[in-house]
């Protein structure tokens, strides 16, 4: 302890009861990860946490905290220190010495450093992800540079600093031991990219110096352990890190559309709503239908009825351009007003002119007020593009969600906003050759954090449709040799992909003739003369 005192210029070396306040702060990120396990997260994404890493669920919820709370210990290094001046003077008076030629490194990376010889081989993953904090993982070279143990500091009290440190966060957070990571690659990989998704989020909330207010050093640990959990937990209510609105009973189609007139469900909705309602979530619909036949009003229904079946996140709605997001953002305050008329529910709009859009203004001045429930607001902190994805609610472009898997920056945190929601695809129709290809690798992606997919199409080709749903599932498509006709309703099973008929009206059933005309301007104009 009396070590751990010098990294902070003000202190005294003989008083050795005073704390660094680096400790502090990785105590404030750690509580944070701990009140979003509890009140943020659903039931159904600590269950996943949970048995990626075979554990209990207070276990894991434990263990993810232990690892948020070390993502700055790389600061404990002579690299970080010399940052300032002053502090590193300090040092210096109590013969730590600096390198003469020290280089700088992100302190990020200098964390993966500190934990190699912290952390079991096993868990060498952990020390790379936490690197990558503040937007992008590091590369293989930048991990072995040779520069790397001056920064961290070659004399030993460097290394019994950061063992201090990781011992008395070991103390407070009381982790399991594991020996390993998932086996299975997808599930390794999505476990990683979730923790540092977590792990961001925690940092930047623990970060609010309005909220978690500097402490003196000389407060004993544990008075300020319980001082921490007080404030992360205020935090992440008064931010709007809320779970999703329970619901005592599963609502009746009719009763969650009566405010747009809506009586009972189409005969396709009907339809649709009796072929999904045996799949267990995270699932995969792609309905076919008509324009207006009432494909949105399926995809909510569905989705609600998912959400309070397995305890999901929220519900993100991905549209192709700003202005359909725009006018499916009306459609959904509107409906979550109805379906949650006694919470405080947050909702965003997610693309690069939101703040031009006058429905998503009005609400982002919603969120002032007293009345805690009974409204519909775009919470502060999640207005910007990279956080908005967390809220539990939006609705956006659908570029948002395909930025979870393009290599930029905070491309991790963007998918663990996605992680166990229900997004929904309207207009796929609409996507390019480009998209589709970037569509694919997502739906991969979001199968694997345990999100549903709802996809919602005019129409679709034949071997589009089942790209799609290979893409998702990783099921083969089942053969079939007389393809549903349109339109139609393909759902994934737990062990197969099966495309089902929708019926039609007579309203629905027209007749198109085409006719071939060349192509010089007065073929044309006569084509139009007889259309």
């Amino acid at each position: 302890m009396e070590q751990l005192t010098i990294l902070w210029a003000k202190i005294s070396r003989s008083d050795p009861s005073k704390w660094h306040p680096l400790l502090f702060h990785l105590l404030d990120s750690g509580n944070v990860a701990l009140a979003l396990w509890h009140n943020y997260l659903p039931f159904s994404t600590r269950n996943r946490f949970a048995r990626w890493l075979r554990l209990d669920e207070d276990s894991a919820g434990r263990l993810l905290a232990f690892w948020t709370s070390l993502h700055d210990i790389g600061k404990a290094s002579s690299s970080f220190q010399a940052k300032s001046p002053e502090r590193k003077e300090a040092c210096q008076r109590q013969n730590i010495p600096f390198p003469v030629n020290l280089s700088a490194s992100p302190h990020g990376l200098i964390t993966a450093w500190a934990l190699d010889s912290l952390l079991p081989p096993t868990l060498k993953l952990v020390d790379r992800v936490l690197a990558g904090h503040h937007g992008s993982l590091p590369n293989g070279q930048e991990l072995f540079d040779p520069t790397r143990f001056d920064q961290l500091g070659r004399d030993p009290i460097w290394g019994e600093l950061r063992q201090e440190l990781f011992d008395n966060l070991r103390k407070v957070f009381n982790p399991p031991e594991i020996d390993a990571l998932p086996e299975e690659p997808n599930e390794k990989n999505a476990l990683m990219l979730l923790l540092l998704g977590m792990v961001t989020t925690a940092d930047w909330v623990s970060s609010d110096e309005s909220r978690f207010l500097y402490t003196p050093p000389d407060v004993p640990l544990q008075d300020y352990q319980s001082l921490s959990i007080k404030r992360a937990e205020q935090a992440v209510s008064e931010l709007g890190f809320t779970a999703l609105p329970p619901s005592t009973q599963m609502v009746t189609f009719a009763s969650l559309f009566e405010h747009r007139g809506i009586t009972a469900p189409n005969p396709v909705q009907q339809a649709v709503i009796q072929a999904a309602a045996s799949v267990q979530p995270p699932a995969l619909v792609i309905l076919e239908a008509p324009t207006g036949i009432g494909k949105t009003e399926a995809a909510f229904f569905l989705a609600d009825q998912w959400l309070q079946r397995s305890g999901g996140r929220g519900i993100y709605i991905a549209m192709p351009t700003t202005a359909t997001s725009n006018q499916m953002f009306d459609r959904a305050a509107q409906f979550l007003k109805h379906r949650f008329p006694d919470a405080l529910v947050n909702l965003q709009l997610v693309h690069g002119q939101a703040l031009l859009d006058d429905s998503y203004l009005a609400l982002r001045l919603a969120q002032i007020g007293d009345e805690e429930s009974g409204r519909v607001a775009a919470m502060e902190w999640f207005t910007s593009s990279k956080k908005a994805l967390l809220a539990p609610f939006a609705v956006g472009t659908v570029d948002q969600a395909f930025l979870s898997v393009l290599q930029s920056r905070f491309f991790f945190l963007r998918l663990f906003g996605l992680e166990g929601k229900v997004v929904i695809f309207d207009e796929v129709h609409a996507y390019d050759t480009y998209m589709s290809v970037l569509f694919e690798n997502l739906l991969g992606w979001l199968k694997a954090v345990g999100a549903s997919v709802i996809i919602l199409s005019a129409t679709l080709p034949d071997s589009v449709r089942q790209r799609l749903a290979v893409a998702y599932s990783g099921i083969p498509f089942k053969n079939q040799v007389d393809i549903p006709p349109y339109p139609r309703v393909t759902i994934q099973s737990s062990s197969s992909v099966d495309t089902l008929p929708l019926p039609t009206s007579k309203e629905d059933s027209r007749t198109i003739g085409v006719t071939w005309l060349d192509r010089n301007p007065e073929a044309i104009e006569i084509g139009r003369a007889h259309v």
